[in-house]
């Protein structure tokens, strides 16, 4: 499965530097940790596990924003 910021680049035959793709890479482990997460915040029932889960959330959408 690729992200939609790779095809553009694939198309135009420039390849993406390593820098882009290790910032590719985060941001895909960012979003599989963050539905981790929103599954577990789902399925959990004691107020603080929720509250550390909300704040795991707050904290990986905030690194996601950073990545753009």
């Amino acid at each position: 499965m690729q992200a939609a910021g790779a095809a553009p680049a694939k198309a135009s035959g420039v390849r993406p530097t390593a820098e882009q793709m290790a910032r590719q890479r985060e941001r895909q482990s960012l979003e599989l940790a963050r539905t981790k997460v929103l599954r577990d915040l789902a399925a959990a029932t004691h107020n603080r596990h929720r509250e550390m889960l909300e704040a795991a959330l707050k904290h990986l959408e905030d690194r996601i924003a950073e990545l753009g």
